[in-house]
């Protein structure tokens, strides 16, 4: 399908004109209703929480078992550890292709001659930013499946320049929030700073970016206009989601009003007329950092003059970190992430629903340590936009009346079963009795992901050691996401291998619990430029870890890195077989023919960022 620069011409003038009642898992587990026992429980209701850029150690439960007590997310902590902890739950390293895996089910999409920062029209090609048009999604399989009704709310981040890449036009009835990648949510405009010099770039900063689109809306008042555009510029199906689209006056503070527009959509909904199928993706914690001051008057950390034992090292006191106000505020900033959450859970429950709703709260990737952030990976090595695992292992967990109602016996609260984000849409898929086939039809190979929920159970329910070998807890294979890395899932461990290249390369320096790190850098400076992987002294071009020995990446293994690095290009030369075949320009490797003025092109995001903002950080309220 093309889509022509008017499209954007139009959307500019579019433009213009607590964690109390947790419940009890026990009794979760012992009251299965009749309806359950004789095999016709409706479709579970299925909510996707995700955060942006949280870190691994930025969670109640994460950060205690380190030694970290500046974290407090009783309400989140409660809800994990009802449901289960997914430890070796991944992610991209950033923000667009998680979103876009977790809502496809594959990888196919990405190219790697594409940036995730930029996005463009091309008189040729068409517009090549965001969702590919022949891509199913996860809201359309769970429409065909049992006639979910679906709605989104958040940062979108996946499309935007065109109507066939926005929420309603991948499946979702109903959607309010933003398109880019972030907005100030004090005022709902782009904070200054961001790339400019690109096609779009400048149209995009003068939106005020903050939408709503429902099937639902009567047409807006310039619908008339827009029907009178040739269907050589825009479809009769492009034609009906921009009617459908109006600009909404941005709030004082998003996050506050997403979440009521997310409960009012829970506790609307006519479940008696089929599931909701709702995902929420939050404008926190990505920059710039919005939360209410009440936070800063209630912290539970205004006694800065008595640092922690871990402040200390080797025994030498050290001086307070100089992103010590942003770490604090980062710490204010969870309490308020907190009190979201469970203001979420809790509409579930009071709709009644609990018992028949899946959770999944996940990260889209790890915690960022550019300017502007202050998140915290620890005991992962690494940050958002590199390959290391503080990048790609994020806080994960399923929690919902649902869980115990399926599984139905004594159980763990962790698994560690190797789940993808391409794993989660046939997942949630096969939670609600339907197949994979629906998503991603027969196709298989490493980009594409796998219905999961099977060995997740075998996981977390207690069975005696002889039953593994017919109840496996992983599946064998390997996955990438790019030709420059892969994991290889084991039964008994998981190898995971990178191809950094002849060319020196950035990493991070080994964290603390809290900042400051373990030397005297704070973490927007704590790289260095060398070969990371030496093992026993020998200088690598590639790092091959144990994960189940090493999970933290501190011993590489030696290992044949042109070998190693032709299997790992060949597997996503092979897994990206199909999806060249039904939409070529997705592979191609000769971008002369793209209007390099433009540079090149992002198919995960519509204003990719990712890149720290000079504006500094603002609380409202």
């Amino acid at each position: 399908m093309k889509h022509s620069v008017a499209s954007t011409a139009l959307t500019f003038f579019f433009a213009k004109s607590s964690a109390s009642g947790h419940g009890n898992v026990r009794r979760a587990r012992e009251m299965m209703s009749e309806k359950a026992k004789e095999g016709t429980v409706k479709p579970p209701n299925i909510v996707v929480f995700m955060v942006d850029d949280l870190g691994f150690n930025q969670l109640g439960f994460r950060a205690k078992e380190t030694g970290n007590d500046e974290i407090y997310t009783p309400a989140i902590d409660a809800y994990a550890t009802e449901g289960i902890i997914m430890d070796r739950g991944y992610m991209t390293p950033w923000c667009g292709p998680s979103r876009a895996a977790l809502q496809t089910g594959t990888y196919s999409s990405f190219n790697e001659n594409l940036s995730n920062q930029q996005y463009s029209f091309d008189s040729d090609i068409g517009f090549i930013g965001g969702l590919p048009a022949n891509v199913k999604t996860l809201p359309q399989a769970l429409k065909e499946h049992a006639n979910y009704a679906t709605s989104y709310s958040g940062k979108w981040g996946i499309g935007g320049t065109a109507w066939a890449n926005t929420p309603l036009g991948v499946g979702y009835d109903d959607f309010l929030g933003f398109f880019g990648d972030s907005v100030e949510a004090c005022d709902g405009t782009m904070p200054p700073g961001v790339e400019a010099g690109i096609t779009g770039t400048q149209f995009f900063r003068a939106m005020k970016n903050y939408w709503r689109q429902s099937r639902f809306n009567c047409d807006s008042e310039v619908c008339s206009l827009i029907r009178s555009v040739s269907s050589d510029t825009l479809t009769d199906a492009e034609k009906d989601i921009a009617c459908k689209t109006k600009v909404r006056d941005p709030p004082q503070l998003i996050d506050l009003d997403l979440v009521e527009y997310t409960k009012s959509t829970i506790e609307k909904h006519n479940y008696k007329e089929g599931p909701l199928f709702h995902m929420h993706s939050t404008q926190m914690l990505h920059t710039s950092m919005v939360y209410p001051k009440k936070y800063d008057h209630e912290s539970h950390l205004l006694d800065r003059d008595n640092y922690p034992d871990y402040f200390k090292y080797d025994g030498i006191d050290k001086p307070p970190a100089s992103n010590e106000d942003m770490r604090i505020a980062y710490a204010n900033y969870l309490r308020f992430l907190d009190d979201i959450f469970d203001e979420v859970v809790q509409s579930i429950k009071a709709a009644g629903q609990w018992d028949n709703t899946i959770v999944l709260f996940t990260s889209d990737n790890g915690g960022a340590t550019y300017q502007f952030t202050a998140s915290n990976n620890y005991p992962l090595r690494g940050a958002k936009l590199s390959m290391w695992e503080g990048a790609t292992r994020v806080n994960q967990f399923l929690t919902g009346g649902w869980i115990d109602r399926d599984i139905n016996q004594d159980r763990n609260e962790r698994s560690d079963t190797y789940v993808f984000p391409a794993d989660w849409a046939p997942t949630l898929l096969q939670m609600a009795g339907a197949s994979k086939d629906l998503i991603t039809g027969n196709k298989e190979g490493s980009t594409y992901g796998n219905e999961m929920w099977s060995y997740i159970k075998n996981s977390v329910v207690n069975r005696p050691p002889t039953s593994q070998a017919n109840k496996p807890h992983q599946l064998e294979r390997q996955v990438t996401y790019t030709p420059a890395f892969q994991y290889d899932v084991k039964m008994d461990t998981t190898y995971k291998f990178l191809d950094t290249g002849l060319k020196p390369q950035a990493f991070t320096r080994h964290w603390s619990p809290i900042w400051p790190v373990n030397d005297d850098i704070i973490p927007d400076f704590g790289y260095l430029s060398v070969k990371p992987c030496r093992p026993g002294g020998v200088t690598l071009d590639c790092c091959m870890f144990d994960l189940t020995a090493d999970p933290y990446e501190e011993d590489p293994l030696d290992t044949n890195c042109v070998a190693k690095a032709q299997d790992t290009r060949d597997l996503y030369d092979a897994s990206q077989a199909s999806a060249c075949a039904e939409t070529e320009w997705l592979c191609q490797t000769d971008t002369s023919d793209i209007d390099q003025k433009s540079g090149v092109y992002s198919l995960w995001s519509l204003q990719g960022g990712s890149l720290s903002y000079s504006s500094p950080n603002k609380m409202c309220l």
